[in-house]
């Protein structure tokens, strides 16, 4: 009955802030009561009635992760590709970017989404998504990978015992000396 009342403020008054609050409280209850299709609908609707506000944000990002959880992940690359395009300066863009690149390989774009993942994957080297985004690329290809250089180690060993011994003569160390 709640759900049907938030609805209803809606079809009332759609041009009152409380209204599109009360599309994000009905997708948020019905989320809460695992109806999480549902939610993800009335959160698409408030990102479609109010593409410019802040609950829109939110909105499609929570109906691409429902889409995505619940194996629809051709609908998570769709509404992730419009908060992309609605929301350029997001401060979620680079959480969001990584999971466009994992809904388009999940619904078998394997190209793109290893265009979408290399974009997170570039730009800061280790933060969280950069390291997901390398790894997922690393998992989906026999390709090496290029690592950030500040991460290359020489692990390089003597070839050999008189390699070594070479090595420690140059530096003037003896074990038999000491």
């Amino acid at each position: 009955q709640a759900i049907t009342a938030f609805d209803d403020v809606h079809r009332l008054y759609p041009n009152q802030a409380f209204a599109r609050d009360s599309w994000l409280e009905v997708a948020r209850s019905l989320a809460s009561l695992d109806r999480l299709l549902e939610a993800a609908a009335f959160y698409e609707k408030l990102a479609v009635w109010y593409p410019q506000s802040a609950e829109a944000e939110q909105a499609l990002w929570e109906a691409s992760m429902i889409y995505y959880k619940r194996g629809r992940p051709a609908d998570a690359a769709r509404l992730l590709g419009l908060l992309h395009q609605d929301f350029p300066s997001s401060s979620i863009l680079r959480r969001t970017t990584f999971w466009e690149g994992k809904s388009l390989m999940a619904r078998g774009d394997v190209a793109e989404a290893k265009n979408v993942l290399n974009l997170v994957a570039a730009n800061r080297r280790f933060d969280y998504y950069s390291l997901r985004a390398q790894r997922v690329l690393t998992d989906t290809s026999n390709e090496p990978q290029v690592w950030p250089k500040a991460a290359s180690v020489n692990l390089t060993v003597p070839a050999d015992v008189a390699h070594a011994e070479r090595a420690d003569a140059r530096l003037g160390t003896d074990d038999e000396a000491e």
